[in-house]
């Protein structure tokens, strides 16, 4: 809330708005930096996934599994 005595210029006066706006940006921007770190996270832990694929497909991996299902 804006520092004023009057509730009335508090919630409707000039400074209100670009305050308000001031907040929600800052608000908008600490939510893209939290999605961005997410979005980065899932995307080292999708290489990872796919660099052990890679490396358990060169290994033989599937064929012995089928092996021990005889």
């Amino acid at each position: 809330m804006i520092a004023t005595l009057n509730p009335e210029i508090a919630r409707s006066g000039p400074i209100y708005r670009p305050a308000q706006l001031a907040l929600l940006r800052y608000q908008l921007m600490q939510h893209f930096e939290s999605t961005d770190s997410a979005a980065r996270q899932v995307e080292d832990e999708l290489a990872k996934l796919s660099i052990a694929t890679a490396i358990d497909r060169l290994a033989g991996y599937p064929r012995q599994l089928s092996q021990m299902s005889r």
